[in-house]
């Protein structure tokens, strides 16, 4: 052809050229405008190309022309494109280069172009255009390059897709080849790719699309799950509709054995098939839990697109929700919709897919799991809410939207706007069930969307003022949700009564074999959780939450004849017979609902009254206990006990929570409501007819409240109903409340702890009831309040499963709170069997590894504090010493571990109970009260493990932790409320026993760490000197010597650091009984501290715990300060010494007056500490200067006592205070040089001139001086100011000792001065006979 018919980039002219830069503008607009433009002007072309080919001829010699030019790189697209006119050629070539081109929209443009030009003209067909692209996008290179050709040819075939012309099916092959490719050479290119080959596939018929399936696309659709890509499953899920059988079985993407004729518009119009039954099939049979589980790596993988959401995504949530439209969605343009999904498959896909693994993964899956969650909430009801608001997923909202810097704080925050715009649109409904599940699981970071959530839900109610006036606006909307609230009720009830019926009808349907469906299953519990959250809201009424109660009652404990229902004249009777029967596990969890309910809707009656009781200040009591009285308490159970009991006694009603081939235990649980009825009866009439003492309500009401709950326990768990606990209770009621008396009722002291009363009450017993027995020997009734703790321990031990526990032991903590008062010795002994009963069997043996190691190594370890060369000083002086005191150890050990075994081995073991020891706890017990002790015992431990949680050995030990944790509460509370008992010290010893057992390798943390701050915080921090005030004798002398052994030796911080805290409280006891020799045995173990911490080696205990202890009893400090003076005098090492100081110090400094009077009273050793700390026996300057203030404060509090012990003489055990003197002075001058340590010596030296001993030696002196025959120089003190100091060097004179030279002594010093010469030893300058460099108060002038 001539060169004039070709056309460049030269001679196309500007317009056109405009056309192909606009073509790459980011404006979608401008794009359309241009492609419209840019094809009419090829068309019009075109058009003249064809007009001026009038002869065939011509069109042979252009196909000649061609055929000679060859193989050439361009000659498939020459070929392809030989009907078209030059510019036409031109410009197609241009686009396909376009397609490859990374600027802009140009993609997008060039793609729009080209389907466009191909649906105006025929001159360039399918074909054509497909040989041109691939032509011009040659996939050669790597990197970029290689990059755009793919994604261009991917946009190339597109734009063929979409121009509208019919595809042959060797085409779309090519075609589908050339995308499958494209998307294994790049990954990220698959996504694409994938979209293309969809919407080819869609414009196939089905011949070519069969054709396809069996050719490029089969790798895709049959791989298994676990290599499959997101990609597949789109295309599966697309084409499903027209996929063979043989195809869709082959497809393990797709769910096995589904035969559901799917609509062909199911994807392409959504809401054409929402009412599908073969849609429900479909979506029922793909949305199960083991297919999802299957396509989990392949729903994992689909964040490859984050943070875009796949395509896939919409076609899965359209299989959903039938009606679900994406685009919408997407573009936040639509509000509420009407399509809902299938409970069943909603809660199979959020648990599986989203709980179950994406949010538990990486930051780009929980960004999916908060996108999946915003498209699917518009779509959501009421039923739907708690199946997609589970804690997993508000867990991990919570805790984004609390971390600001989280990647994922936006995505959070957005999701919780999102509820609060929804909540704000949605049915009041589900704005209950929204807020509801928000409170619920969502914790303290979501509380105040939860609130805005609820104050929508209120509908302005919430709007009232602080003073709490509301107007009728807000009346209004009060009466409004009210409304609303009990509409919603009444909905659920309706929901349970359904699936109730559709439960009943699965379970005749199964021949009575079976229990009710899944779904009827999940429909009940979701409408009992929904009621009781709706209930726990504060706007609900009384009587919506009265009737609530009474429905929920029906259906855990009975089954109703509804013909008598109707026929009774009682209204809440009457509503009953519309109630239906439900399986037995639905019919546990109301009850479990039904009491939790009802326990905590009481509670939070109680907080609402207790801001009011707060508020009224210093009102007068009469008037608190008046209000206290008339507020209702415990209204709700009380309310459902008595609706139980008018049930019961209609006759319509039979109780139906006993298992089949139970009838027996159905008979007791019968009986027992019944006896547990007329005792409640009995309480109810006396609190109803009131009384003036508030203590005996509070226990009246506990009672009640305690029997209420066993009567509803009785009749929900038939296995568990004793008649014996309400026929005791009923005991304890006639004795401790009508003050009527026991048959032989012993009249045990509550204070207890005396075993000769008891005895001899049992003999006057014995005597009073023999001739009515018949035996003289018959043991005697306990007291009443042993039946009751008896009572209530059996009930902690109780494992309460199905039912729930808290609301139990709560009642059973108010009871015990409510007649604390009057525990008795037994009681309290019981309960510390339970604490210090070991957690292994044959572990109560192996007591001592836990407080003392095995090692012999740690005989000779003193803690780092003695070195090698000490302890060889120590062995040389001590004489044997170490050996003495070894033996001493070991006495004590063996006096401390039988001690061991009285207080805490009895109650660790039960075969021990029968040995006879000097116990405090059991001297005064008789044979019949220990076998009666250890009978309940044994009751209660065969409780835990044969009753419901019998079974393995670690569940029998779980559940004695719980019953150890839970008596630890009883005692807890009884330190709160009676801190001055004197049963507390007697506590001390077993509750170091259980600490002992728990914190030994195996044990258990928890319970250690619950009993060593009971011990710590609760019963060494109650008022111990009350507790004292009742002791008498040698109660105290065995739990002082096993705490003191305990703290001692104890390898465990937790247990020495309570055993100190507990030793500490029973010297507080001691030292205040009114018994001497209670005080004698403390002030004795006291001393064996002291002891202990000084010669023993095996010693652990902390010189901290002795200053605490000196410094909480006073008392002990005349009898403790001697020992503490010894070792600081003559301590086995430096460490132990300065210890003594420290130990002095701290006791001068808390009571400076008591240790002053101890201190006088043991002046010999007090010298001798005060010379021990002026010789300086220290290898650190910093630990004498301590000795010597501590010193410093020994002399002081002396002097402030008015005595210092034997004047001038030698003492007995000391040296005199005369030689003291001496003995600092030569220090203060040896010390010349350290300028700190001088002045310290020096001021030791002038309070020593202070004492009373100083004036005395200075009298000596001076008669010794006027004695004729003397030959020395008479000193004579001048009548100066400090005459006084004078004298006190005459006292060093003559009490200078024998052998020392007169220039080392502080006389011959003075003279060396007085001549103004060098004193020996002396660095002090001398200049005219006058003193320099000496401070005030220790320069003297002397005259001879």
């Amino acid at each position: 052809m001539p060169g004039p018919l070709q056309v460049s980039a030269l001679t196309a002219g500007d317009t056109l050229l405009s056309h192909f830069w606009d073509l790459a503008s980011l404006e979608e607009d401008k794009r359309e405008h241009a492609a419209k433009a840019l094809v009419e002007e090829l068309v019009k072309s075109q058009k003249e190309l064809e007009d001026e080919q009038s002869s065939e001829g011509s069109d042979e010699e252009e196909e000649e022309e061609r055929d000679q030019a060859g193989g050439g790189k361009g000659s498939s697209v020459d070929t392809a494109l030989r009907r078209c006119s030059p510019l036409m050629i031109y410009a197609f070539k241009r686009l396909c280069r376009g397609l490859g081109s990374s600027r802009q929209g140009a993609r997008q443009g060039f793609a729009l172009a080209i389907t466009c030009l191909l649906g105006a003209t025929e001159c360039i067909g399918p074909a054509e255009a497909v040989t041109a692209i691939e032509g011009v996008l040659e996939p050669v290179g790597k990197g970029s390059e290689l990059r755009d050709a793919l994604l261009g040819r991917i946009f190339g075939y597109a734009a063929v897709a979409r121009s509208g012309r019919p595809l042959p099916a060797d085409l779309a092959a090519s075609m589908a080849d050339g995308l499958v490719a494209a998307a294994q050479k790049k990954s990220f290119l698959r996504e694409a790719a994938g979209t293309v080959l969809l919407e080819l596939c869609q414009r196939c018929d089905d011949a070519t699309l069969a054709s396809l399936l069996a050719g490029p696309l089969s790798p895709w659709l049959t791989a298994p799950p676990e290599d499959a890509t997101p990609e597949a499953l789109l295309l599966a899920l697309r084409l499903w509709p027209r996929l063979p059988p043989a195809a869709a079985a082959a497809c393990p993407l797709l769910p096995a054995g589904c035969k559901a004729k799917l609509p062909a518009a199911l994807f392409a119009d959504p809401a054409a098939a929402a009412g599908s039954k073969a849609v429900a099939a479909a979506a029922a049979a793909f949305f199960s839990r083991d297919h999802l589980a299957a396509l989990l790596p392949v729903l994992r993988a689909t964040t490859q697109a984050h943070p875009r959401l796949h395509t896939v995504w919409p076609t899965l949530l359209a299989l959903l929700i039938p009606g679900f439209s994406a685009d919408k969605e997407q573009r936040g343009a639509g509000g509420v919709r009407d399509a809902r999904p299938s409970g069943p498959a909603l809660e199979a896909f959020w648990s599986t897919v989203v709980d179950g693994d994406l949010v538990q993964s990486s930051h780009e899956r929980k960004y999916l799991a908060f996108t999946l969650f915003l498209l699917l909430l518009p779509h959501l009801g009421p039923e739907h809410i708690p199946l997609v608001f589970t804690p997993a997923f508000l867990r991990c909202l919570a805790l984004n939207l609390k971390k600001h810097d989280s990647h994922l704080h936006a995505g959070a925050k957005k999701c919780m706007e999102r509820i609060a715009a929804y909540s704000e649109r949605a049915a009041p409904e589900v704005r209950i069930a929204v807020a509801l599940a928000l409170q619920r699981h969502g914790g303290g970071s979501l509380d105040k969307y939860a609130k805005a959530a609820q104050k929508s839900s209120n509908g302005g109610a919430a709007a009232v003022s602080a003073d709490g006036s509301a107007g009728d606006a807000g009346a209004s909307a009060a009466a409004k949700q009210a409304e609303g609230l009990q509409a919603y009720v009444q909905q659920l009830q309706d929901a349970f009564l359904k699936a109730g019926q559709a439960a009943a009808e699965a379970a005749a349907s199964e021949g009575g074999e079976g229990g009710a469906s899944a779904g009827a299953a999940q429909q009940l519990q979701w409408a009992i959780e929904q009621l009781c959250g709706v209930l726990k809201q504060a706007a609900a009424p009384a009587e919506a939450k009265q009737a609530v109660l009474q429905f929920l009652a029906v259906h855990a404990l009975f089954s109703v004849d509804a013909a008598a229902a109707k026929k009774s004249k009682d209204a809440s009777v009457k509503a009953a017979a519309r109630c239906v029967d439900i399986p037995l596990p639905q019919r546990q969890l109301c009850a479990a609902r039904l009491i939790s309910l009802a326990d905590s809707l009481d509670k939070q009656q109680q907080q609402q009254h207790a801001p009011a009781r707060k508020q009224q200040g210093q009102k007068q009591e009469a008037a608190q206990q008046q209000q206290a009285a008339q507020q209702p308490q415990q209204e709700y159970i009380a309310g459902v006990a008595t609706y139980v009991g008018r049930l019961r006694q209609s006759g319509a009603a039979e109780l139906a929570t006993a298992a089949e081939g139970e009838a027996a235990a159905a008979e007791a649980a019968e009986a027992a409501a019944s006896s547990l009825e007329g005792a409640l009866s009995r309480l109810q009439a006396r609190l109803v007819a009131g009384s003036a003492v508030a203590r005996e309500q509070q226990r009246l009401r506990a009672l009640a409240h305690l029997l209420r709950l066993l009567l509803l326990h009785s009749l929900a768990d038939p296995a568990s109903a004793d008649a014996s606990l309400a026929a005791d209770l009923a005991a304890v009621y006639s004795v401790a409340i009508e003050g009527e008396t026991a048959p032989q009722q012993a009249q045990q002291g509550v204070t207890g702890g005396s075993g000769g009363s008891e005895e001899s009450e049992d003999d006057e017993m014995v005597e009073a009831g023999g001739a009515a027995e018949g035996d003289e020997g018959a043991p005697s009734p306990p007291h009443w309040h042993d039946t009751l703790m008896d009572v209530l321990l059996s009930l902690l031990a109780r494992n309460a499963a199905p039912l729930p526990s808290a609301p139990l032991r709560d009642a059973v903590e108010h009871v015990f709170r409510a007649f604390a008062d009057d525990l008795t010795a037994t009681g309290m002994q019981d309960m510390l069997r339970v604490l210090a009963k070991p957690l292994e069997s044959g572990a109560g043996d192996e007591e001592g590894d836990v407080y003392a190691s095995s090692e012999e190594e740690e005989e000779e370890e003193e803690g780092g504090a003695v070195s090698e060369e000490e302890e060889e000083e120590e062995e040389e002086e001590g004489d044997g010493s170490g050996s003495d005191g070894e033996d001493e150890e070991e006495e004590e050990a063996a006096a401390a571990k039988p001690a061991a075994g009285k207080q805490g081995g009895d109650a660790g073991s039960d075969e021990d109970g029968d040995e006879g020891g000097s116990g405090s706890d059991e001297d005064g017990m008789s044979d019949e009260a220990m076998f009666r002790m250890d009978a309940k015992l044994a009751s209660y431990f065969a409780t835990l493990k044969e009753g419901k949680g019998r079974g393995a050995a670690r569940a029998a030990r779980d559940e004695l932790i719980n019953f150890k944790m839970r008596v630890a509460g009883l005692l807890e509370a009884f330190c709160k409320r009676v801190p001055g008992s004197p049963q507390l010290p007697a506590a001390v010893a077993p509750l170091l026993s259980g600490l002992a057992g728990a914190s030994r390798p195996g044990g258990h943390q928890a319970l250690a760490e619950r009993l060593s701050g009971l011990i710590s915080n609760r019963v060494c921090a109650s008022k111990a000197e009350a507790a004292g005030a009742g002791l008498a004798g040698d109660v105290l002398e065995q739990p002082l010597r096993r705490t003191l052994y305990l703290a001692s030796r104890s390898t465990d911080k937790r247990l020495a650091g309570a055993a100190g805290a507990a030793y500490v409280f029973l010297q507080r006891a001691a030292a205040a009984s009114p018994d001497a020799a209670c005080r004698a045995k403390g002030a004795d173990s006291a001393r064996a501290a002291l002891a202990d911490f000084f010669t023993k080696k095996k010693s652990r205990l902390q010189r901290p715990l002795l200053e605490g202890l000196l410094r909480r009893v006073p008392a002990l400090l005349p009898a403790s300060l001697p020992e503490a003076l010894k070792q600081a005098a003559a301590g086995r090492n430096e460490y132990l010494r300065h210890g003594a100081f420290e130990l002095l110090g701290a006791a001068l400094k808390s009571h400076p007056a008591e240790a002053g009077a101890a201190l006088a009273a043991s002046s010999p050793a007090a010298a001798a500490a005060v010379q021990a700390a002026a010789a300086g026996q220290f290898s650190k300057a910093a630990r004498q200067m301590d000795a010597l203030k501590v010193a410093c404060q020994v002399v002081e509090a002396l002097g402030k006592a008015g005595t210092a012990g034997a004047a001038g003489g030698k003492a007995k055990g000391g040296p005199s205070w005369a030689e003291v003197g001496s003995a600092v002075a030569a220090a203060a001058d040896s010390a010349a040089g350290n300028p700190k340590l001088s002045a310290a010596l020096q001021r030791l030296e002038g309070l020593l001139e202070q004492l009373p001993a100083g004036a005395a030696a200075a009298a000596a002196a001076d008669a010794a001086a006027k004695t004729p025959g003397g030959g020395k120089p008479k000193l004579k003190a001048a009548s100066t100011p400090s005459g006084k100091a004078e004298g006190g060097n005459q006292q060093k004179l003559a009490a200078a000792p024998a052998g020392k030279s007169a220039a080392k002594t502080p006389a011959g010093k003075a003279a060396g001065k007085a001549e103004g010469g060098r004193a020996p030893g002396s660095g002090e300058k001398r200049s005219g006979g006058k003193l320099a460099g000496v401070k005030a108060g220790s320069a003297k002038k002397l005259k001879v």
